[in-house]
C-alpha cells in the first residue's frame, strides 16, 4: 500500500521462499542464521527477500507470520506474510503445509479487522 509515494504496508503472499513461518507447527531445520538462532517453521536459515524490501521501504526489517501466535493485529498493521511452503497453482501440493486455499481465507478477516483497527488503507484490495 502506497500513499503520497511512501510504502505505508506490506502484504506478503507467496511460498517457501518467502514463508516467515506459517508452518511452525512443523519442525524444520531452517533458523539458525535468523534471530535467536533456533529451529522455526520458516524455509531459511536467515532474512530473506521480503524482509529487505520491507527494510528499504522504511516499514521494519521483520515481516512476521500470519499465524504466528505470538503476534497480533498491531503487528500486522505495516506488515505480514501470508506465504506457506508448498502453495501454488495446484492445492494437491499444499497437502502437508498451510495450504493456499486456507491463508488467502485469514486474509479477509485480517482486512476487516485492520480496517477497524486503522481505517480505510485496504478498501482497494
Amino acid at each position: 500500500m502506497v500513499a503520497g509515494g511512501k510504502v505505508l504496508a506490506m502484504i506478503v503472499f507467496g511460498d517457501s521462499s518467502v514463508d516467515v513461518g506459517n508452518n511452525n507447527n512443523i519442525a524444520m531445520p531452517y533458523g539458525r542464521d535468523f534471530v535467536g538462532g533456533k529451529q522455526t517453521g520458516r524455509f531459511s536459515n536467515g532474512r530473506i527477500a521480503t524482509y529487505l524490501l520491507s527494510e528499504a521501504f522504511g516499514i521494519k526489517a521483520y515481516v512476521p507470520p500470519y499465524l504466528d501466535p505470538n503476534h497480533n493485529i498491531s503487528h500486522f498493521a505495516t506488515r505480514v506474510s501470508f506465504a506457506s511452503a508448498a502453495t501454488g497453482y495446484d492445492n494437491a501440493t499444499s497437502d502437508v503445509f498451510v495450504s493456499n486455499r486456507c491463508l488467502v481465507n485469514f486474509f479477509y478477516p485480517y482486512k476487516l479487522t485492520r480496517k477497524k483497527l486503522l481505517g480505510g488503507f485496504l478498501e482497494s484490495l
